[in-house]
């Protein structure tokens, strides 16, 4: 995480540093990510990078946990009225509030993405970062929904819980491919996926597999398998 001395740089200057950081590793796998560029482009000396920052490493992780924060930060803005939304219904605003903040935030989103999807050299503390952006809650999601019966008891907690992060890391990309929204669309911030019709279709498409997938009867379930 950055030093203290990078925290009393001023606001400019950190807000330069950190824009052209985040730019790069938006756009290039970390691997490919040169301090020497990102140095150039701040126009700080090289030196200086190290008395703010320990290496790329630590910067990299510092952004993740800004996207985390500013995720949280935006699902917390768009919490729902009803806190007795039933389990499908809630992991459907959880999905949608995802989807939102990859709108809002496109580079921050897209760093965590590349994190999800790519080769990094450090995973397990990268994953526990971009976990903080919600993804930790599905286990006991599902295990709640089995609870409440409107998940079927046969559901494997695990799984299911995999399939879920899968789904609220990665739907974000798949809409915006699917609506075929450009960058102008995204950096207009006029794109709401709560209130956009095509994009609820979407969603509802996506929560009647998920719903059916996870509620049906389990002989049907057999039924297949034993073709």
């Amino acid at each position: 995480m950055p030093t203290e001395t990078f925290f009393n740089l001023t606001e400019e200057k950190r807000a330069r540093i950190i824009g052209v950081a985040v730019d790069e590793f938006a756009n290039k796998p970390y691997l490919s990510v040169s301090i020497s560029e990102i140095v150039r482009r701040a126009a700080i000396a090289k030196g200086s990078f190290y008395q703010y920052f320990e290496g790329k490493k630590d910067l990299y992780l510092h952004l993740l946990s800004l996207g985390m924060a500013q995720k949280l930060a935006l699902v917390n803005q768009l919490k729902p009225s009803n806190n007795s939304l039933k389990t499908f219904d809630y992991l459907r605003w959880m999905i949608q509030a995802s989807v939102q903040f990859e709108l809002q935030y496109p580079r921050l989103a897209r760093i965590a993405y590349r994190a999800f999807v790519e080769e990094i050299p450090f995973p397990d503390e990268a994953t526990e970062l971009t976990n903080q952006g919600g993804a930790y809650l599905f286990n006991d999601l599902i295990a709640q929904g089995i609870l409440h019966e409107d998940v079927a008891p046969w559901v494997d907690t695990d799984m299911a819980a995999f399939l879920l992060r899968t789904v609220y890391k990665q739907f974000g990309h798949y809409l915006v491919s699917r609506l075929k929204l450009t960058a102008a669309d995204i950096s207009e911030g006029t794109f709401d996926v709560f209130e956009n019709e095509d994009a609820q279709q979407l969603f509802r498409n996506l929560m009647d597999l998920l719903e059916a997938g996870m509620g049906r009867d389990p002989e049907i379930r057999n039924h297949y398998f034993s073709k």
